[in-house]
């Protein structure tokens, strides 16, 4: 069981190293729409949850400010104790479109101003350590992303500490079928072992009339 433990650290170990010595991740094409926004920026701010490292889980917020005046924002459903990139999306909004989304996601959450080099890496590290346990992130994830597709993450010094007590912790949401409840079991035991990993059912999926997404 340690060895595998081990494993999944040593897969993370490797990234970060790779990151810090300068690799870059390739970008969408040229070309397209989306792939404008990161250079198009002149400004960027991005807001964090306080409490994300304890809680588990929270929304990233990453912003740059366009030089026609809009504010392309993506937003990042992080889980930091077991599956890396549960949501995201992108838009363009006006600034008081912008302020309201903010004010909103504030209002939920005690959010905190971070780097754009921090925000880039806590998303990226969260990413990389549930594909080390089999968990691919949100499908609208790869568009969103390339808003911070020009930020070097290896100028950000933080390090951060993903699972909980040295382990993933799975802990179901509300929209988490029985389905997918099981699914996730079973990655994490047949990755980990039944004894590598911790979680937590907050209601008896037999309880619940939920629909697979």
């Amino acid at each position: 069981m340690a060895k595998k433990k081990k494993k999944v650290q040593k897969s993370i170990e490797i990234k970060r190293a790779k990151r810090k010595s300068g690799t870059k991740r390739s970008g969408g094409s040229p070309g397209g729409p989306s792939a404008s926004i990161p250079s198009a920026a002149v400004e960027f701010e991005c807001f964090v949850p306080a409490k994300i490292f304890e809680k588990g889980m929270g929304s990233v917020i990453f912003a740059g400010k366009l030089q026609n005046g809009t504010v392309a924002m993506s937003m990042f459903l992080v889980d930091t104790f077991c599956l890396g990139i549960k949501n995201a999306f992108s838009v363009v909004l006006s600034p008081e479109e912008y302020s309201k989304e903010v004010q909103k996601f504030a209002e939920r959450e005690a959010l905190e101003p971070w780097s754009p080099s921090c925000c880039r890496k806590l998303i990226e590290e969260a990413e990389e350590y549930a594909m080390d346990l089999g968990f691919r992130p949100h499908k609208d994830y790869r568009k969103a992303k390339k808003i911070f597709e020009d930020i070097d993450a290896s100028s950000c010094s933080e390090e951060f500490e993903y699972g909980n007590n040295g382990k993933p912790f799975f802990i179901s949401g509300p929209t988490d079928s029985p389905l997918r409840i099981q699914q996730i079991i079973h990655t994490l035991t047949r990755r980990l072992g039944p004894d590598g990993f911790n979680q937590m059912i907050a209601i008896s999926p037999d309880d619940l009339d939920w629909q697979s997404e």
